[in-house]
């Protein structure tokens, strides 16, 4: 981001703070002959408290910057982070055996995923699969999951009936 762009997203999300609110009275009331909170004398601001949350601001971008150079830019519909410590219900999907998805894999094959019928890409494709709907969904992950299976076969048990 350009200095610029920074400041004017520091300055809007320090409007969204009640520090905001605060500098404006008392602005108002000690230091009339300021027009504005965010008069900008050189590389500060002329009042304290926005010149420290500015410094502040400054220093979380530049850690932040620091820490996520290494890392690739994905948009949020193509990628999802772990989080840093395993949760139980990602423990459990890590730890599914193959043979616990043959069942699963044949409905899937027959309401048109192409899934190999091999139980290693069949375990792959459905802990995958789970997985994802942890990232998004916690703890409910498992009941999403059943619930997004039992309505497509029943949604093909109703077609094919039709």
């Amino acid at each position: 981001m350009t200095k610029y762009i920074e400041r004017e997203a520091f300055e809007a999300w320090f409007k969204t703070t009640g520090m905001y609110e605060a500098l404006i009275e008392y602005i108002a009331t000690h230091q009339p002959n300021l027009k504005s909170a965010f008069i900008k004398s050189g590389k500060s601001y002329r009042n304290t408290m926005v010149n420290t949350a500015w410094s502040s601001w400054q220093a979380a971008k530049a850690h932040e910057a620091k820490n996520h150079k290494d890392c690739a830019v994905f948009k949020e519909t193509e990628f999802a982070l772990l989080p840093k410590t395993i949760t139980p219900e990602i423990e459990e999907i890590l730890g599914m055996p193959c043979f616990k998805f043959i069942k699963a894999a044949q409905i899937y094959r027959l309401h048109g995923f192409d899934i190999q019928p091999k139980a290693e890409k069949e375990q792959a494709f459905f802990i995958f699969k789970i997985l994802h709907l942890a990232l998004l969904h916690g703890d409910k992950c498992f009941d999403v999951f059943e619930a997004e299976t039992k309505e497509m076969v029943i949604a093909a048990r109703d077609k094919n009936h039709e």
